[in-house]
């Protein structure tokens, strides 16, 4: 077990803040994600009502903990009358000045609704250089709030933004308002595909959109419906509808239900190769090269063991 540590900070709209310390505990061999969580830093931060003790609980226990720090917040009745990016600077801005650390990406989520595999997350962002001014949209979904991934660059060029100017000044609450006020100061949407244009963002949840009936089309391929269940990756990183409860289930699926005796390969990120010595029963490690096109790491070595 690593000794990977996170905090959760609760900021209600009183100012109380509760703050609680805990080791990142998996019932497998996570080396490799402690690795990763030392060397791609997440801050994230969801705004939530004072009285979404519910939500705020789920995310803890699940998603959240595995975070480098995780900020709920509110300050429902100081901001109601603002402008959505204004709100988000000021959310953003405070997770910057209370945090124990520096970070490398802050992720932001104006709902409770979403579940987030931090882990993929990373092994995503790893790939990319965070002193370069990027963002990634993960919820683009109408009324279901956005949950988006700024770069340590993009977070400094943000916070530095009047958001009065025209481009960002609007009553809109959505992924297009963000993207064109992002668009106009210079920060640049990058693509959320793996390497094999499979998508690691879904709309929705696993139940809603893939049991019932009515809804099958969760796994129909966007654009390839001959191929069903061929187009989302194997290294998905959120679900953008889950419930409390669903969010329990998710993760019990994901970081408990095993399949006896198989053991899957992996691509260790150019980040870990020279860094990181994989111990002789971890998972086998295998060249990134579907995505060292994307990577910004000079050292194209690939660690052997």
């Amino acid at each position: 077990m690593g000794n990977f540590k996170f905090r959760i900070l609760v900021i209600l709209s009183t100012g109380f803040v509760v703050m609680k310390t805990s080791e990142l505990v998996h019932s497998a061999n996570n080396s490799v994600a402690d690795a990763l969580a030392h060397r791609v830093r997440v801050t994230c931060g969801v705004f939530l009502r004072a009285d979404d003790t519910e939500i705020a609980h789920s995310i803890a226990n699940t998603w959240g903990k595995r975070c480098n720090e995780l900020f709920f917040l509110s300050g429902a009745n100081e901001l109601s009358t603002k402008t959505p990016l204004y709100r988000d600077q000021r959310h953003l801005r405070y997770m910057r000045d209370q945090s124990a650390a520096s970070s490398d990406w802050y992720l932001l989520a104006t709902t409770g609704k979403g579940y987030i595999v931090v882990e993929n997350l990373r092994y995503m962002l790893a790939d990319h250089d965070p002193n370069n001014a990027i963002y990634f949209m993960l919820v683009v979904s109408e009324n279901r709030g956005v949950t988006y991934v700024l770069s340590r660059k993009a977070f400094d060029m943000f916070m530095k933004t009047d958001t009065q100017i025209s481009v960002c000044r609007t009553d809109i609450d959505d992924d297009v308002a963000r993207e064109n006020c992002f668009k106009a100061i210079g920060i640049k949407l990058m693509d959320s595909q793996d390497s094999l244009k499979r998508d690691r963002f879904f709309a929705g949840d696993p139940y809603t959109d893939g049991v019932k009936q009515e809804r099958r089309k969760f796994w129909d391929c966007r654009d390839i419906p001959e191929k069903p269940g061929d187009c989302y990756s194997d290294y998905a990183i959120s679900f953008d509808d889950v419930d409390p409860h669903m969010k329990y289930v998710l993760d019990y699926l994901i970081y408990q239900l095993r399949p006896y005796g198989i053991k899957f390969g992996e691509n260790l990120p150019k980040i870990l190769r020279r860094s990181y010595f994989m111990p002789e029963n971890d998972f086998p490690v295998q060249a990134h090269d579907a995505e060292d096109s994307l990577g910004w790491y000079p050292d194209d070595d690939v660690m052997t063991v």
